[in-house]
């Protein structure tokens, strides 16, 4: 895990130095490039700083410094003009950015103690029940709506599951056995866990657009917990599934906003060839 760490730092550093103002006392030093302590320490994710040993923290200097000089000698030999190697830095360039508006725009995805037990009372009888459900899933949503069709036209639910239902479930009538609200170790999205539980024993759900795919829901059974899941046994179960919903709306959001502003062609036709 340290030694992935050292990588990671040397990376993160091999960018972030280059541009970089001085600041801090000068760790390192090649020629005109310099490497302070604050630029070293801000890479140490938190908890690291007191962990890492002296060897550690040299072998990372010394990868430093191999990469300075490797860099510095392909620059002297022009590889950045180098048509291929352009292009790998535009597509790094790309994913450092994209990242970068990521993070930032995940902020508004944080979740509070306070909606966290908002939700909690809200949702308070679901913690005194475990359901049981089957599954279908489809990766396209012509094939999942003549499925739904099909359903309510009085067809097995199991049978098409195991006749139309991709993944390994689908043998099983796509089944997926007691679980409690907020489950670590449930099978199943956390939006699909809240529409789920909103369904009443023998309901099935209409088509679930997700990102992955299709998804049909039936409950097929609902019954009491041996005891009812407490607050404290569940919160951070919550904070996990609501960050989870929470972020693929951020993100939902930012893709519609920025698909609306542009112009976008898709030769399909090439695709397919």
């Amino acid at each position: 895990m340290k030694r992935i760490l050292i990588s990671l730092l040397a990376m993160a550093l091999a960018v972030s130095c280059v541009k970089e103002k001085e600041k801090g006392e000068v760790l390192v030093k090649v020629d005109d490039s310099i490497l302070t302590t604050e630029q070293f320490y801000n890479q140490i994710p938190p908890g690291w700083k007191n962990v890492l040993s002296f060897e550690e923290k040299r072998s990372f200097v010394n990868d430093w410094i191999e990469t300075e000089l490797l860099y510095r000698e392909a620059k002297e030999r022009e590889l950045d003009k180098d048509a291929k190697v352009t292009a790998q830095l535009e597509t790094i360039e790309k994913e450092i950015l994209k990242n970068e508006l990521l993070l930032r725009e995940m902020d508004k995805a944080k979740i509070t103690d306070e909606v966290i037990h908002k939700y909690y009372d809200d949702h308070e009888n679901d913690y005194k029940n475990e359901i049981k459900i089957a599954v279908i899933f489809v990766d396209r949503e012509d094939e999942a709506q003549l499925i739904y069709q099909s359903l309510q036209e009085g067809q097995d639910f199991a049978t098409l599951a195991k006749e139309k239902s991709l993944g390994p479930m689908a043998q099983e009538g796509g089944v997926i056995d007691y679980f409690r609200r907020h489950s670590p170790t449930a099978l199943i999205s956390p939006e699909l866990e809240e529409i789920a539980f909103t369904l009443e024993t023998g309901e099935i759900s209409e088509v679930i657009n997700t990102e992955n795919g299709y998804y049909i829901l039936k409950l097929l059974g609902k019954r009491p917990l041996k005891e009812t899941v407490t607050f404290d046994v569940v919160k951070e179960d919550i904070r996990r599934n609501l960050s989870m919903i929470r972020q693929n709306t951020v993100y939902d959001s930012l893709l519609t906003m920025l698909k609306a502003d542009a112009k976008i062609e898709i030769n399909e036709a090439l695709l397919r060839e």
